[in-house]
């Protein structure tokens, strides 16, 4: 019979933060010293953006296993996810060993790599991290950001037609394709949003309505003014 433990471990895989955080709180008020709830709470933390409580738990881990990779690993990522890119670099470049084996350590270092403006450097990462990655709700988080990031990179290096690639990958990511366009509309890209919306209109014919064909003409007006700018942006990179 599975024990409340087992079903917090299959929420966190599951990506059902919310109820896993929940759960493993009471487990921890029962056994605080567990070290699979601390584990497992600072995977919560870290996938719902709590980067201070996540690097607290995986401290407190720490200092009971320093050499602990997966616990180093997951510090670099809350180092990196606050902007704390030089020390989660150091942090990384200990973890060599993880190189080909673990898709979160290359999601880590393409994260920062993008962050440095090296963008073949975020893709190629990027690139190993997707290949590396399994099934789940986290996997299907990482590969939604990993192809979007792919996106970013790609845009400011004028590769359209690999924005365009990856934008049918990002949407296929999502279980609910709508989605997708939701998540970039923030960014204010013509290029990545036009890109996503027609891959959108690919997978969901039934979405391309009047009010569609509008947003993808604009968008597509504004994407010259738009390649215009990064070109000028490359320059100044040299």
């Amino acid at each position: 019979m599975p024990t409340d433990m087992d079903r917090a471990a299959e929420l966190v895989a599951a990506g059902n933060f919310g109820k896993a955080e929940k759960l493993l709180r009471e487990l921890r008020e029962k056994n605080p010293e567990s070290r699979k709830v601390h584990e497992l709470l600072a995977r919560c933390y870290l996938e719902t953006e709590k980067f201070a409580k996540a690097l607290k738990e995986i401290k407190a881990l720490l200092r009971r296993d320093p050499a602990n990779p997966d616990y180093r690993l997951t510090e670099a990522q809350c180092l990196s996810f606050t902007g704390r890119m030089d020390e989660a670099w150091e942090k990384l470049e200990g973890l060599h060993d993880l190189s080909g084996k673990d898709a979160d350590y290359h999601y880590a270092r393409s994260l920062i790599l993008m962050r440095r403006d090296d963008y073949k450097g975020a893709l190629d990462e990027a690139s190993r991290a997707l290949g590396l990655l399994g099934e789940g709700g986290i996997a299907r988080k990482r590969r939604q950001f990993l192809h979007l990031e792919r996106m970013a990179c790609h845009r400011f290096l004028g590769e359209r037609d690999s924005v365009v690639a990856d934008a049918r990958s990002f949407v296929a990511a999502h279980e609910k394709p709508q989605d997708a366009l939701l998540a970039v509309e923030a960014l204010g890209s013509p290029v990545i949003n036009h890109a996503v919306a027609s891959a959108l209109l690919e997978l969901v014919p039934d979405l391309k309505t009047e009010q569609m064909e509008k947003y993808l003409k604009s968008l597509e007006e504004a994407i010259p003014k738009e390649m215009e700018f990064l070109a000028e942006a490359r320059k100044k990179l040299r």
